[in-house]
C-alpha cells in the first residue's frame, strides 16, 4: 500500500517505503518530535565537545618546544591533584586521543540533527524486502489509545506512533522503541558525559595555564 499522512497505518506504509529507499529526509519528517529532539541533543553535545577539544586541547605529538614545556608543566601540576583527576587531566592533554574518542569529529562536523540521522542510516545496509518479508510487513492490527497508536504486522513486529499537531506534515509520527530507542538514549547520554568530561578538563587546563597559545 502507498499510505498517506493522516492515519497510523498510512504513515507506517510511507515510513516503510522511505526506509526501503533510504530516504533520510522523509524518515526525519516522520520521526516523533521526541526522537528528533534526542538526535539534536546528541549532535549539539558532540559539536560542542569537538570545538572545545580542537580549540583548547594540546597537540601532544607536535614535538615543539612550547608543547614539551607545557607538558612538563602539566606533569608538575598534576602531581598536586588526586589520582582520579590526574588520570582525567592527563588524557586531556592529548588532542589526538580525545578526538579519536569521538570519531575525529565526523558527526560534529555534520550540518545538524537531520544530517546525523542520514549519517547513521548510511552506516547500515538495508536490504530490499523479499516477497515473504513484504507480506509479513503488512499491517494486521492498529490499536489507538489517546495520542499513541500501536501497529502490529502479520510478521508479529510492533511499531509505536505518536499523534502530531502538524497541519501540513504527518499526523502520526514513528516513535522509536526497543533496541533503537535504547541505543539512541545511550548515544545521547554518552555524548553528554563526554562533553561534561571535556568541560572539566578544559577548566583544569585553563586553571593551570596549560592551554596552547
Amino acid at each position: 500500500p502507498v499510505g498517506d499522512k493522516t492515519t497510523p497505518e498510512g504513515c507506517y506504509y510511507q515510513w516503510l517505503t522511505a526506509r526501503d529507499q533510504g530516504d533520510a529526509d522523509q524518515i526525519w519528517s516522520q520521526l516523533s518530535e521526541h526522537d528528533q529532539h534526542a538526535l539534536n541533543e546528541w549532535f549539539l553535545a558532540e559539536q560542542k565537545t569537538y570545538r572545545l577539544i580542537d580549540q583548547v586541547y594540546l597537540e601532544s605529538d607536535e614535538g615543539t618546544d612550547e608543547t614539551r614545556d607545557a607538558l612538563e608543566e602539566a606533569q608538575k601540576a598534576l602531581g598536586k591533584v588526586d589520582a582520579i583527576v590526574k588520570a582525567t587531566a592527563l588524557h586531556s592533554l592529548d588532542k589526538k586521543a580525545a578526538l579519536e574518542a569521538i570519531d575525529y569529529g565526523v558527526r560534529a562536523k555534520l550540518g545538524g540533527a537531520k544530517d546525523l540521522l542520514r549519517h547513521l542510516m548510511n552506516q547500515v545496509t538495508v536490504e530490499k524486502l523479499s516477497f515473504l518479508q513484504t507480506s509479513g510487513a503488512i499491517v494486521r492490527t492498529v490499536e489507538v489509545s489517546g495520542t499513541r497508536a500501536t501497529i502490529t504486522t502479520w510478521a508479529g513486529d510492533s511499531f509505536e506512533f505518536q499523534s502530531s499537531n502538524s497541519t501540513e506534515g504527518y499526523l502520526w509520527r514513528l516513535a522509536l522503541g526497543g533496541e533503537e530507542r535504547r541505543g539512541l538514549d545511550a548515544a545521547v547520554q554518552q555524548a553528554k558525559d563526554n562533553l561534561s568530561r571535556v568541560e572539566g578538563n578544559v577548566g583544569f587546563i585553563h586553571a593551570n595555564r596549560l592551554a596552547a597559545p
